[in-house]
C-alpha cells in the first residue's frame, strides 16, 4: 500500500519529528512547572537549526504577504508564528506521548471481543426469541 501525503504536511510531520528529537533542555513543552536542565551550546545550536527550518517553511508559505511588510516587522511576525507552531507541536507530541503510555505496543486483536469461557459459563451468547401466541 502506498500512502500519499502532501509536501506541506510532510514538512510539518518532519518538523514535529525533529522537534521531538531535540534535547530536553531546549525542546518546547506544555509543562509549565517543568525545570529543564541548562542547555549546552550544542543544544542551542540544534534548537536554532530547527527554528530556521520551520521559519523557512513559514516564509515560503507566506512569501507574498511577508514581502509587503518591512523587514523588522517581518522578523517579528515569523517569530510569533514560530512560537505558535512550537506550542501546537508540543501539544500534539504531549498527546501522542500520553496515548503511547496507555498502549503496550501494537494491538494483536482483530477488533473482535473475546468470549469469556474461562469462568465455566456455558450460557448462550444470544437471547432466545420468545413469540407471543
Amino acid at each position: 500500500m502506498n500512502a500519499k501525503i502532501a509536501p506541506r504536511q510532510f514538512h510539518r510531520v518532519l518538523e514535529m519529528y525533529l522537534m521531538s528529537q531535540l534535547p530536553s533542555s531546549v525542546r518546547p513543552s506544555m509543562a509549565l512547572d517543568d525545570d529543564p536542565p541548562a542547555p549546552t551550546q550544542a543544544d542551542k545550536h540544534l534548537e536554532r537549526l530547527w527554528q530556521l527550518i520551520v521559519k523557512q517553511r513559514l516564509y515560503r508559505h507566506n512569501r507574498e504577504a511577508l514581502s509587503q511588510i518591512e523587514q523588522p516587522e517581518r522578523i517579528d511576525k515569523l517569530q510569533e508564528t514560530l512560537t505558535g507552531v512550537e506550542l501546537e507541536y508540543a501539544r500534539i507530541l504531549a498527546a501522542y506521548e500520553r496515548a503511547a503510555g496507555y498502549g503496550l505496543g501494537p494491538s494483536q486483536s482483530n477488533g473482535k471481543r473475546k468470549l469469556d469461557d474461562e469462568a465455566g459459563d456455558k450460557t448462550a451468547s444470544k437471547k432466545a426469541r420468545v413469540e407471543d401466541a
